[in-house]
Protein backbone atom coordinates (compact mmCIF):
# COMPACT_ATOMS: atom_id res chain seq x y z
CA UNK A 1 0.00 0.00 0.00
CA UNK A 2 1.19 3.66 -0.84
CA UNK A 3 2.08 5.87 1.41
CA UNK A 4 -0.59 8.47 -0.13
CA UNK A 5 -3.06 5.66 1.24
CA UNK A 6 -2.59 5.65 4.57
CA UNK A 7 -0.65 9.05 5.59
CA UNK A 8 -3.29 10.80 7.69
CA UNK A 9 -3.52 12.40 11.40
CA UNK A 10 -5.73 10.84 13.50
CA UNK A 11 -9.42 11.98 12.48
CA UNK A 12 -12.51 12.87 14.31
CA UNK A 13 -12.76 14.62 17.64
CA UNK A 14 -12.02 11.60 20.60
CA UNK A 15 -9.06 12.11 23.10
CA UNK A 16 -6.15 10.99 20.81
CA UNK A 17 -7.61 12.85 17.80
CA UNK A 18 -5.31 15.00 15.74
CA UNK A 19 -8.00 17.95 16.37
CA UNK A 20 -7.24 17.71 20.40
CA UNK A 21 -3.71 16.72 20.00
CA UNK A 22 -1.90 19.54 18.00
CA UNK A 23 -1.00 22.18 20.26
CA UNK A 24 2.84 22.24 18.77
CA UNK A 25 1.45 22.68 15.31
CA UNK A 26 -0.83 25.57 16.43
CA UNK A 27 2.30 27.17 18.07
CA UNK A 28 4.53 26.93 15.26
CA UNK A 29 1.56 28.52 13.03
CA UNK A 30 1.81 31.00 15.69
CA UNK A 31 5.11 31.65 15.13
CA UNK A 32 4.97 33.00 11.52
CA UNK A 33 1.49 34.89 12.05
CA UNK A 34 3.82 38.00 11.74
CA UNK A 35 5.49 36.73 8.12
CA UNK A 36 2.13 35.98 6.90
CA UNK A 37 0.75 39.11 7.70
CA UNK A 38 3.58 41.15 6.79
CA UNK A 39 3.72 39.19 3.13
CA UNK A 40 0.05 39.68 2.74
CA UNK A 41 0.20 43.75 4.02
CA UNK A 42 2.53 43.85 1.23
CA UNK A 43 1.29 41.60 -1.82
CA UNK A 44 0.67 43.77 -4.83
CA UNK A 45 -3.10 43.69 -5.33
CA UNK A 46 -3.36 45.43 -8.38
CA UNK A 47 -2.21 42.44 -10.49
CA UNK A 48 -4.68 40.13 -9.00
CA UNK A 49 -7.94 41.05 -10.99
CA UNK A 50 -10.41 41.09 -8.06
CA UNK A 51 -9.44 38.24 -6.55
CA UNK A 52 -7.37 36.51 -4.16
CA UNK A 53 -6.60 32.69 -3.66
CA UNK A 54 -4.16 31.09 -1.17
CA UNK A 55 -3.87 27.25 -0.11
CA UNK A 56 -3.53 25.35 3.09
CA UNK A 57 -0.79 22.81 1.84
CA UNK A 58 -0.92 19.79 4.54
CA UNK A 59 -4.05 20.80 6.83
CA UNK A 60 -4.95 17.83 8.30
CA UNK A 61 -8.02 17.93 10.36
CA UNK A 62 -8.26 20.24 13.50
CA UNK A 63 -9.04 24.09 13.68
CA UNK A 64 -5.25 24.77 12.69
CA UNK A 65 -5.83 24.81 8.98
CA UNK A 66 -7.65 28.00 9.33
CA UNK A 67 -5.76 30.09 11.30
CA UNK A 68 -3.84 31.20 8.77
CA UNK A 69 -6.67 32.21 6.87
CA UNK A 70 -8.30 34.51 9.01
CA UNK A 71 -5.16 36.48 9.59
CA UNK A 72 -4.79 36.79 5.94
CA UNK A 73 -8.22 37.51 5.63
CA UNK A 74 -8.43 40.51 8.18
CA UNK A 75 -5.13 41.83 6.51
CA UNK A 76 -6.64 41.65 3.27
CA UNK A 77 -9.85 43.51 4.52
CA UNK A 78 -7.92 46.61 5.34
CA UNK A 79 -6.45 46.96 1.88
CA UNK A 80 -9.57 46.07 -0.50
CA UNK A 81 -12.97 46.51 0.05
CA UNK A 82 -13.94 44.29 -3.27
CA UNK A 83 -11.80 41.36 -3.43
CA UNK A 84 -12.88 38.08 -3.92
CA UNK A 85 -11.15 35.17 -1.44
CA UNK A 86 -10.47 31.59 -2.47
CA UNK A 87 -9.40 29.68 0.36
CA UNK A 88 -8.24 25.76 -0.59
CA UNK A 89 -7.95 23.38 1.53
CA UNK A 90 -5.02 20.69 0.30
CA UNK A 91 -4.62 17.03 2.36
CA UNK A 92 -4.29 13.40 0.93
CA UNK A 93 -7.15 12.10 0.35
CA UNK A 94 -6.99 9.62 3.17
CA UNK A 95 -7.49 12.55 5.22
CA UNK A 96 -10.61 13.63 7.70
CA UNK A 97 -11.81 16.43 5.66
CA UNK A 98 -15.22 15.92 7.16
CA UNK A 99 -14.28 17.16 10.55
CA UNK A 100 -11.93 19.71 9.39
CA UNK A 101 -15.44 20.97 7.64
CA UNK A 102 -17.22 21.24 10.94
CA UNK A 103 -14.72 24.31 11.93
CA UNK A 104 -16.12 26.00 8.78
CA UNK A 105 -19.62 27.42 9.89
CA UNK A 106 -17.83 29.05 13.02
CA UNK A 107 -15.08 30.33 10.38
CA UNK A 108 -18.04 31.62 8.29
CA UNK A 109 -19.26 33.31 11.07
CA UNK A 110 -16.37 35.24 12.03
CA UNK A 111 -15.62 36.46 8.28
CA UNK A 112 -19.15 37.66 7.95
CA UNK A 113 -19.18 39.59 11.44
CA UNK A 114 -15.83 41.21 10.21
CA UNK A 115 -17.23 42.20 6.98
CA UNK A 116 -20.71 42.91 7.63
CA UNK A 117 -18.88 45.48 10.37
CA UNK A 118 -17.10 47.24 8.43
CA UNK A 119 -19.30 46.95 5.70
CA UNK A 120 -16.95 45.44 2.83
CA UNK A 121 -18.14 43.97 -0.47
CA UNK A 122 -15.75 40.74 -0.15
CA UNK A 123 -16.77 37.13 -1.09
CA UNK A 124 -15.07 34.30 0.46
CA UNK A 125 -15.29 30.52 -0.88
CA UNK A 126 -13.49 27.92 0.98
CA UNK A 127 -12.66 24.25 -0.97
CA UNK A 128 -11.14 21.40 -0.31
CA UNK A 129 -8.09 19.78 -2.72
CA UNK A 130 -7.02 16.62 -2.05
CA UNK A 131 -4.31 15.28 -3.85
CA UNK A 132 -0.25 15.16 -3.03
CA UNK A 133 1.68 18.48 -2.70
CA UNK A 134 4.14 16.58 -4.56
CA UNK A 135 1.98 16.87 -7.65
CA UNK A 136 0.09 19.47 -9.78
CA UNK A 137 -2.99 20.57 -7.57
CA UNK A 138 -4.12 23.85 -9.06
CA UNK A 139 -4.08 25.40 -12.66
CA UNK A 140 -1.32 27.63 -14.21
CA UNK A 141 -0.57 31.08 -12.34
CA UNK A 142 -3.91 30.83 -10.17
CA UNK A 143 -2.34 30.48 -6.67
CA UNK A 144 -1.69 34.01 -4.96
CA UNK A 145 -0.63 32.75 -1.33
CA UNK A 146 0.77 29.53 0.08
CA UNK A 147 0.87 28.19 3.31
CA UNK A 148 2.21 24.93 4.64
CA UNK A 149 3.04 24.56 8.31
CA UNK A 150 4.60 21.08 9.34
CA UNK A 151 3.89 19.08 5.95
CA UNK A 152 7.03 19.54 3.96
CA UNK A 153 9.10 17.71 6.37
CA UNK A 154 7.07 14.77 5.13
CA UNK A 155 8.34 12.67 2.27
CA UNK A 156 6.29 11.18 -0.14
CA UNK A 157 7.82 7.34 0.41
CA UNK A 158 10.16 6.26 3.34
CA UNK A 159 13.48 5.88 1.11
CA UNK A 160 14.28 2.50 -0.59
CA UNK A 161 16.03 -0.48 0.53
CA UNK A 162 17.03 1.16 4.22
CA UNK A 163 18.69 -1.39 5.97
CA UNK A 164 18.24 0.28 9.84
CA UNK A 165 17.70 -2.14 11.85
CA UNK A 166 17.12 -1.66 15.34
CA UNK A 167 15.89 2.04 14.50
CA UNK A 168 12.51 3.99 12.97
CA UNK A 169 14.76 6.97 11.81
CA UNK A 170 18.43 8.57 11.38
CA UNK A 171 20.13 7.92 14.82
CA UNK A 172 23.80 7.05 15.75
CA UNK A 173 24.22 3.75 14.98
CA UNK A 174 22.43 4.07 11.46
CA UNK A 175 24.63 3.06 8.11
CA UNK A 176 26.00 5.75 6.30
CA UNK A 177 23.83 4.59 3.54
CA UNK A 178 20.58 4.87 5.64
CA UNK A 179 21.59 9.45 5.81
CA UNK A 180 22.39 9.09 2.30
CA UNK A 181 18.81 7.72 1.14
CA UNK A 182 16.92 10.10 3.30
CA UNK A 183 18.84 13.04 2.14
CA UNK A 184 18.47 11.95 -1.69
CA UNK A 185 14.66 11.38 -0.87
CA UNK A 186 14.25 15.14 0.67
CA UNK A 187 16.12 16.25 -2.56
CA UNK A 188 13.57 14.78 -4.61
CA UNK A 189 10.51 15.04 -3.15
CA UNK A 190 11.10 18.87 -2.10
CA UNK A 191 12.15 19.60 -5.95
CA UNK A 192 9.05 18.01 -6.94
CA UNK A 193 7.06 20.20 -4.59
CA UNK A 194 8.74 23.54 -5.77
CA UNK A 195 8.24 22.29 -9.49
CA UNK A 196 4.48 21.84 -8.85
CA UNK A 197 4.14 25.24 -7.38
CA UNK A 198 6.10 27.37 -10.08
CA UNK A 199 3.29 26.43 -12.30
CA UNK A 200 0.71 27.02 -10.27
CA UNK A 201 1.57 30.31 -8.49
CA UNK A 202 1.52 33.82 -9.96
CA UNK A 203 4.61 35.50 -10.62
CA UNK A 204 5.07 37.48 -7.44
CA UNK A 205 3.47 34.76 -5.60
CA UNK A 206 4.43 34.01 -1.62
CA UNK A 207 4.91 30.85 -0.08
CA UNK A 208 5.55 30.35 3.49
CA UNK A 209 6.89 27.08 4.89
CA UNK A 210 7.41 26.05 8.36
CA UNK A 211 9.22 22.83 8.74
CA UNK A 212 11.58 20.83 11.50
CA UNK A 213 14.90 21.81 11.14
CA UNK A 214 18.54 21.48 12.62
CA UNK A 215 21.36 23.58 12.68
CA UNK A 216 23.85 20.80 12.86
CA UNK A 217 25.51 19.20 9.81
CA UNK A 218 25.00 16.03 11.81
CA UNK A 219 21.66 13.82 10.26
CA UNK A 220 21.56 12.25 13.54
CA UNK A 221 22.35 14.91 15.83
CA UNK A 222 19.95 15.00 19.40
CA UNK A 223 18.36 18.30 18.03
CA UNK A 224 16.83 16.49 15.51
CA UNK A 225 16.31 12.84 16.33
CA UNK A 226 16.04 12.40 20.11
CA UNK A 227 11.69 11.77 20.13
CA UNK A 228 12.29 9.47 17.45
CA UNK A 229 15.33 7.46 19.05
CA UNK A 230 12.68 7.54 22.41
CA UNK A 231 9.59 6.28 20.38
CA UNK A 232 12.49 3.46 18.75
CA UNK A 233 13.74 2.92 22.49
CA UNK A 234 9.83 2.09 23.65
CA UNK A 235 9.21 0.27 19.92
CA UNK A 236 12.44 -1.94 20.85
CA UNK A 237 11.87 -2.70 24.70
CA UNK A 238 8.82 -4.70 23.46
CA UNK A 239 10.27 -6.29 20.85
CA UNK A 240 12.68 -7.61 23.41
CA UNK A 241 9.47 -8.79 25.97
CA UNK A 242 7.74 -10.54 22.77
CA UNK A 243 5.12 -8.53 22.74
CA UNK A 244 6.14 -6.46 18.89
CA UNK A 245 7.29 -8.65 16.14
CA UNK A 246 11.01 -7.91 15.77
CA UNK A 247 11.09 -8.05 11.94
CA UNK A 248 7.90 -5.76 12.02
CA UNK A 249 9.89 -3.11 14.15
CA UNK A 250 12.85 -3.35 11.78
CA UNK A 251 10.87 -3.02 8.82
CA UNK A 252 8.99 0.58 10.13
CA UNK A 253 10.64 3.48 8.97
CA UNK A 254 9.29 6.99 9.65
CA UNK A 255 8.98 9.08 6.36
CA UNK A 256 10.24 12.72 7.32
CA UNK A 257 13.14 14.15 6.87
CA UNK A 258 14.76 16.96 9.02
CA UNK A 259 16.97 19.20 6.96
CA UNK A 260 18.90 21.95 7.36
CA UNK A 261 18.64 25.65 5.91
CA UNK A 262 21.47 25.03 3.31
CA UNK A 263 20.02 21.77 2.26
CA UNK A 264 16.54 23.20 2.04
CA UNK A 265 18.23 26.65 0.21
CA UNK A 266 20.40 24.11 -2.00
CA UNK A 267 17.20 22.96 -3.33
CA UNK A 268 15.71 25.93 -3.92
CA UNK A 269 18.55 27.66 -6.03
CA UNK A 270 18.52 24.09 -8.15
CA UNK A 271 15.19 24.50 -9.46
CA UNK A 272 15.33 28.38 -10.16
CA UNK A 273 12.01 29.67 -10.22
CA UNK A 274 11.31 30.87 -6.34
CA UNK A 275 13.73 33.87 -4.64
CA UNK A 276 14.11 33.33 -0.93
CA UNK A 277 12.41 36.30 0.65
CA UNK A 278 13.32 34.92 4.19
CA UNK A 279 14.70 32.55 6.69
CA UNK A 280 14.67 32.10 10.27
CA UNK A 281 15.15 29.51 12.96
CA UNK A 282 13.61 29.27 16.38
CA UNK A 283 12.80 26.61 19.08
CA UNK A 284 9.80 24.76 20.43
CA UNK A 285 9.38 22.24 23.24
CA UNK A 286 8.27 19.20 22.50
CA UNK A 287 4.99 19.70 24.83
CA UNK A 288 3.96 22.91 23.36
CA UNK A 289 1.81 23.37 26.33
CA UNK A 290 4.86 23.88 28.78
CA UNK A 291 5.43 26.91 26.97
CA UNK A 292 1.95 28.34 27.73
CA UNK A 293 1.38 27.04 30.98
CA UNK A 294 4.86 27.00 32.59
CA UNK A 295 4.19 23.54 33.92
CA UNK A 296 8.46 22.61 33.79
CA UNK A 297 7.86 21.15 36.81
CA UNK A 298 5.80 18.44 36.31
CA UNK A 299 7.36 16.24 33.73
CA UNK A 300 5.05 13.47 33.87
CA UNK A 301 1.97 15.82 32.31
CA UNK A 302 4.61 16.93 30.29
CA UNK A 303 5.61 13.11 29.03
CA UNK A 304 1.81 12.42 28.09
CA UNK A 305 1.25 15.58 25.96
CA UNK A 306 4.11 14.49 24.15
CA UNK A 307 3.05 11.24 23.45
CA UNK A 308 0.11 12.67 22.17
CA UNK A 309 0.95 14.64 19.91
CA UNK A 310 3.08 12.17 18.41
CA UNK A 311 0.43 9.08 18.68
CA UNK A 312 -1.79 11.74 16.50
CA UNK A 313 0.36 11.37 13.73
CA UNK A 314 1.84 8.11 13.61
CA UNK A 315 -1.04 5.90 14.65
CA UNK A 316 -2.43 5.07 11.73
CA UNK A 317 0.74 4.51 9.89
CA UNK A 318 1.56 2.35 13.22
CA UNK A 319 -1.26 0.44 12.33
CA UNK A 320 -1.12 -0.09 8.58
CA UNK A 321 2.20 -1.68 9.55
CA UNK A 322 1.67 -3.46 12.09
CA UNK A 323 -1.99 -4.44 12.33
CA UNK A 324 -4.54 -3.84 14.63
CA UNK A 325 -3.30 -6.34 17.06
CA UNK A 326 -0.49 -3.48 18.18
CA UNK A 327 -0.93 -2.46 21.87
CA UNK A 328 -0.39 1.52 21.08
CA UNK A 329 -1.53 2.43 24.62
CA UNK A 330 1.23 0.33 26.18
CA UNK A 331 3.40 1.41 23.45
CA UNK A 332 2.75 5.30 23.96
CA UNK A 333 2.78 5.20 27.44
CA UNK A 334 6.26 3.60 27.60
CA UNK A 335 7.23 6.69 24.83
CA UNK A 336 5.40 9.34 27.68
CA UNK A 337 7.88 7.82 30.22
CA UNK A 338 10.72 7.63 28.06
CA UNK A 339 9.91 11.52 27.36
CA UNK A 340 9.55 12.10 31.27
CA UNK A 341 12.99 10.44 32.24
CA UNK A 342 14.80 12.26 29.57
CA UNK A 343 17.43 14.25 31.12
CA UNK A 344 18.94 15.68 27.85
CA UNK A 345 19.64 19.57 27.63
CA UNK A 346 16.89 20.60 25.70
CA UNK A 347 13.44 19.06 25.02
CA UNK A 348 13.14 21.10 21.98
CA UNK A 349 12.07 21.18 18.30
CA UNK A 350 14.34 23.49 16.34
CA UNK A 351 12.24 24.65 13.21
CA UNK A 352 12.70 26.43 9.93
CA UNK A 353 10.88 29.34 8.77
CA UNK A 354 11.11 30.25 5.17
CA UNK A 355 9.60 33.02 2.77
CA UNK A 356 9.99 32.06 -0.57
CA UNK A 357 8.59 34.43 -3.87
CA UNK A 358 7.89 33.30 -6.98
CA UNK A 359 10.17 34.93 -10.12
CA UNK A 360 8.89 37.13 -12.75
Amino acid sequence: MTLEKILHMIGGGGETSYAKNSSLQECAIWNAKRIIEHEVANFNLEASSGRFAMAELGCSSGPNALLAFSWILNTLKERSHNLQMMLFLNDLPSNDFNTLFQYLPTFYEGVKGAYEEEQLMMQTYVAAVPGSFFERLFPDNSIHFIHASYSVHWLAQVPKDLKNKGNIYMSKSSPQGVFKSYLEEFQKDFMLFLKARSKEMVPGGCMVLTLLGRRSPDPSSDECCQPFKLFSDALFDMVSEGLVNEAKADSFDIPIYIPTLLELRAVVEAEGCFDIGGEEIFEMNWDAMEDADHLYNDRSLSGIRASKILRAAFEPMLLTHFGEDLPLDDLFLRFANNVCNYTGKKKKFINLLVTLKRKY
